[in-house]
């Protein structure tokens, strides 16, 4: 049986923070994967400010490629609304390159990494935790971080009846050559829009919303001039359906932590696996580190239920005639 302080499960960007963090001051942690990376995400790949910023204070100085994004293009019911430049870039990331990298920051300051998956969790009487791995390895630990994605096996734990979320429906096309990013908002979405983002070699269309459907995706596809190739779909759970837990903790998509307006996830990974860690090292309670991010979401929810609704809506109609007061607006935002 092998045993760790934490063990840390998923090394995309929330576990990476968690163990990065962990890892520098000495605690004792593993981080496992069941993926071979480099691998795919399914994702626009956008780091807004804030998320860069905070990726700049994790990691000082990491060069990593990114298309920097300085305008966006609103379309409202397929009709074009208006073009608006923001102050700061979002700087648009190949999550299958961006991902591997962060990893081998870790592996590169002699971080432990093992290829594996979490099959079992048990709880023991003496207060540490038992988790069993598809390679049939015991592993016991004091602290237990779910930071494996829309489909936590950690969070099933917590909770056998969670809800999967919002989902997204993705495809990869043909480079525009155009760095914009662009959104399409309407009734014909319910709370989601239809996007495009240029990444990399490839331009990423899709659309999320909370019954996402093959055939939506079609229509808005052919209205913006689009091909319909292969469809690629993934979760983003959006409500905390599970009981906080004082050793088991969850970050990123697995713990539901998300802009439930946007869904921009990198920033919620990076920001709770960093919480997670400052939890574990300074014994205090993770809702107690982390209440900032709670208290993020909730205004997003809130900011969600005004904005995805008829009267939402024809108020973003209205705005986005002025350049100037949208522009204020999504500058605010993106900070």
């Amino acid at each position: 049986m092998k045993t760790v302080d934490v063990l840390i499960t998923g090394a995309g960007p929330a576990g990476v923070a968690c163990a990065l963090d962990l890892h520098r001051q000495g605690k004792d942690c593993l981080l496992i994967d069941a993926a071979e990376f480099p691998r795919d995400k399914i994702c626009g790949g956008g780091l807004t400010p804030r998320a860069w910023k905070l990726l700049e204070k994790l990691l000082p100085g990491l060069e990593y490629e990114y298309i920097p994004v300085h305008r966006l293009k609103l379309f409202m019911d397929r009709k074009y609304r208006g073009t608006y430049s923001i102050s700061q870039e979002i700087r648009v990331v190949r999550r299958k390159a961006f991902d591997h990298l962060l990893l081998e920051q870790y592996l590169r300051i002699g971080g432990a990494f093992q290829k594996d998956r979490l099959k079992g969790i048990r709880e023991r009487e003496d207060g540490q935790i038992e988790v069993t791995t598809a390679s049939g390895e015991t592993i016991l630990c004091r602290y237990l971080v779910g930071a494996d994605g829309a489909n936590s096996r950690v969070r099933k734990y917590l909770n056998p009846q969670t809800t999967p979320g919002t989902l997204i429906l993705e495809q990869y096309h043909e480079r525009s050559g155009v760095d914009e990013i662009t959104f399409d908002l309407g009734r014909d979405y319910d709370r989601g829009y239809f996007y495009i983002f240029p990444n990399g070699a490839v331009d990423v269309a899709g659309y999320c919303e909370r019954n996402a459907r093959r055939e939506k995706l079609s229509s808005a596809l052919q209205a913006f001039g689009l091909e319909d190739l292969k469809t690629l779909g993934a979760f983003i759970p959006t409500e905390i359906d599970y009981p906080f837990h004082p050793k088991i903790l969850l970050v990123g998509d697995a713990g539901c932590w998300c802009d439930c307006l946007s869904y921009e996830g990198i920033y919620f990974a990076l920001a709770t696996g960093r919480n997670a860690a400052k939890a574990i090292l300074e014994s205090r309670p993770f809702a107690e580190i982390n209440r900032p991010i709670a208290e993020s979401k909730r205004h997003r929810i809130r900011a969600a239920r005004l904005l995805y609704n008829p009267l939402g809506l024809t108020m973003v109609k209205l705005i986005a005639h002025s350049q100037k007061a949208t522009e204020r607006i999504l500058n605010h935002y993106l900070q």
